[in-house]
């Protein structure tokens, strides 16, 4: 599997979709959201209204 899938450019509302993701009750789900947010971090994205940190 690569990783590259978690670097694309951020789609509106994208963040907010992430929360939603991270708040899931399914662990695959959580376990891919949280890999979307650190990807984001790495590119330097503003990921703090994902409730990173929390």
């Amino acid at each position: 599997m690569t990783d590259s899938k978690y670097f694309t450019t951020t789609k509106k509302g994208e963040i907010f979709e992430l929360k939603a993701e991270l708040n899931s009750d399914k662990k695959e789900k959580k376990k891919e959201a949280v890999k979307k947010v650190i990807a984001s971090m790495t590119v330097g994205k503003d990921v703090r209204c994902a409730g990173v940190g929390r």
